[in-house]
């Protein structure tokens, strides 16, 4: 009994143990200790500056912007320059193109004046009349042209009777031929044919009755008095590289019926088409116009209205090709 309280007397007066020492031992996730660093390089570029060479360099650098910048402003008063230059030759070309264009109003206004001098002339040729027929049969009864040579609408000659009107009051002895309708725009082929056989039955008047396709090939027939192949009708249009030296003089008289506002009765101006190219060509001689024009209300009244207001534009177009024609003989 007295050996044990003495072991526990021993335990309790024994000194305690540490458990809060450092251990020696190292770990592994320690960081390693620093290196020292080597000692900073000096820089070559201080260096350089430095030494003697640092005021050339500067003094290039500066001379060299310098340059660049002299060269810049150059180059942008240079810019300034052609830009002004430019704009005062813009200039210059209004200045003549206005007055190119007042030179051409000018002699525009004189064309007019011109065309209105010859409207006027054909003025006097022109019969007004209540009945077409009845005007050629008083042209016919002064005994005006026996051989004629009728070229007349095809609308006018399927759809009413005042072809058959125009021929009775003409006489039917008196008439050679009748061509009834023509292609629009006056086609060559046709013109050359009714030109070969106006020409074999002797015609001594042409009688249009229709609209400004039937009044130019009339026209060409009578220009084309002459000729008879398309090779030779190309040598007598306006602009021809190779005219011929001597042109014939149309000899055979031409009255027109119209039945609309193209106008081209009045004026010694003609256009026919090309076949092959379908190419529309001008022809103009002082003797191919109308010699007589026929303006008649009741034949007026065949004509639909739509195609009235069509034909309206078609004198300014006609005083247009005047004009290029004129301005083409100068």
């Amino acid at each position: 009994m007295n050996t044990v309280r003495a072991r526990q007397l021993l335990r309790f007066s024994a000194p305690r143990r540490n458990f809060t020492q450092t251990t020696r031992r190292k770990l592994d996730i320690e960081p390693p200790a620093p290196q020292p660093q080597e000692p900073k390089r000096p820089s070559k570029v201080g260096a350089f500056y430095k030494t003697f060479s640092a005021p050339l360099l500067k003094c290039f650098l500066g001379a060299l912007f310098t340059y660049q910048l002299a060269y810049f402003g150059w180059m942008k008063l240079e810019t300034i320059e052609e830009a002004h230059k430019k704009k005062t030759e813009i200039n210059g070309l209004r200045e003549e193109l206005a007055g190119a264009i007042n030179n051409k109003r000018r002699e525009a206004e004189g064309v007019v004046e011109q065309v209105g001098d010859k409207i006027g002339e054909a003025k006097d040729k022109v019969v007004e009349g209540t009945e077409g027929a009845g005007i050629t049969g008083r042209v016919k009864k002064g005994g005006w042209w026996p051989w004629l040579f009728v070229i007349a609408s095809g609308s006018l000659s399927r759809n009413t009777d005042k072809v058959d009107l125009l021929i009775e009051a003409l006489g039917k002895d008196n008439i050679v031929g009748i061509q009834k309708g023509m292609t629009s725009h006056s086609l060559w082929s046709e013109i050359l044919s009714v030109t070969a056989e106006a020409r074999v039955k002797e015609a001594d008047c042409i009688i249009t009755l229709g609209a400004g396709s039937i009044t130019d090939a009339a026209k060409l027939i009578c220009l084309a008095n002459t000729i008879t192949t398309p090779t030779q009708l190309s040598s007598y249009a306006l602009g021809a590289p190779n005219p011929p030296s001597t042109i014939t003089r149309p000899s055979i008289p031409l009255i027109c019926i119209p039945t609309t506002l193209s106008g081209g009765e009045y004026f010694a101006l003609a256009g026919g088409t090309n076949d092959t190219t379908h190419q529309k060509t001008a022809f103009l001689h002082s003797r191919m116009g109308a010699s007589l024009v026929i303006l008649d209300p009741a034949l007026a009244e065949n004509t639909l209205g739509d195609f009235w207001a069509k034909t309206n534009p078609v004198p300014l177009v006609e005083i247009a090709q005047v004009e290029e024609i004129l301005n083409a003989v100068r």
